[in-house]
């Protein structure tokens, strides 16, 4: 298949290497202005790849293919758009001008730009979200890669082309799952992040957040709080492993948390992401606070972290 990626960021470059990998032709697509000119630049890959063994490539480099403009008229089948949620508000018209016959995934985070993408992309996209992550830093892709990743429908409905792009996928080591209500789930991991995120800027790094136990009760009852956000908009965090989850005896989440941050490799991507992606994590807190106040709800412990976050 011929696949065009936005961008060439972290999770762009770990699934344009994976599906090169699989015998897939991809190519970047960068945005003229952008100064840095990455095509033919080879860099290595150095993460931990959890998929199943066959599909771990034995070849650990890659080396980008760019596109400076995406054509009136091109073959391209698939468009993945792993981009920040607050840059679909520019690039959505340019995919519904330039998409040609290529189906469009948006590929992570989303808060308030579903209607956004209905108007611009009406029955030509579907969703996907990658569940793990990863950092570019000096020619080097650090993080990790297992076989988890979410693939839906806009109306959580089966369909001929989900199924042909996760067999894609699949015959590249990935194991999809398809939520129904992809929006609701999107927006309690959008509301998860933004507590996790927020209580480790207020502390100031990931390696003292994972042991401060002080700081790990604070980000589950600011979650708590976000969760109430999240209901505000009419999705029900209880039908959700996350939204169910904020609601668990903190001492637990606490643990799970602690455990998480310290497995190999883990707080070292998360450190990395934290420092890299100070404007991603800014916008995450002011998009779920102004959400909060449009609909009166009350979020005291979010609205103390302010001073901290306007610090980034």
């Amino acid at each position: 298949m011929r696949i065009l990626i936005i961008g060439t960021g972290a999770m762009g470059t770990i699934y344009g290497w994976a599906l090169t990998k699989a015998g897939h032709e991809v190519l970047h697509y960068v945005r003229p202005e952008k100064r840095t000119n990455p095509d033919g630049e080879t860099i290595h890959v150095q993460f931990r790849d959890w998929r199943p063994r066959r599909f771990r490539a034995a070849c650990r480099t890659y080396t980008y293919r760019v596109i400076r403009e995406i054509p009136v008229e091109h073959d391209f089948e698939l468009i993945m758009a792993p981009v920040l949620h607050f840059h679909y508000r520019e690039l959505a018209p340019l995919l519904r001008e330039r998409g040609g016959q290529a189906l469009i995934m948006p590929f992570g985070n989303h808060w308030n730009d579903f209607e956004l993408l209905e108007a611009q992309l009406s029955g030509r996209y579907l969703f996907g979200f990658p569940h793990h992550g990863g950092v570019v830093q000096e020619g080097v892709l650090h993080g990790m890669l297992n076989s988890q990743l979410s693939l839906a429908e806009p109306n959580g409905q089966p369909s001929e082309r989900l199924q042909r792009i996760a067999k894609l996928f699949q015959e590249a080591g990935f194991r999809p799952h398809f939520p129904k209500d992809f929006p609701g789930w999107c927006r309690v991991h959008f509301a998860w992040n933004t507590a996790i995120l927020t209580s480790t800027v207020r502390i100031g790094s990931i390696y003292a957040f994972r042991k401060n136990r002080r700081a790990l009760h604070h980000a589950f009852e600011l979650m708590r709080e976000t969760m109430h956000v999240v209901a505000a908009t009419g999705v029900n965090p209880a039908d959700f492993p996350e939204g169910r989850m904020a609601a668990a005896p903190l001492w637990r989440n606490v643990l799970l948390t602690q455990m998480l941050l310290y497995l190999p490799g883990m707080a070292q991507m998360a450190e990395a992401q934290l420092q890299r992606n100070q404007l991603e994590i800014k916008k995450l807190y002011y998009d779920l606070w102004q959400a909060a106040r449009d609909r009166g709800v009350p979020t005291p412990l979010l609205d103390a972290c302010q001073p901290f976050v306007n610090m980034l």
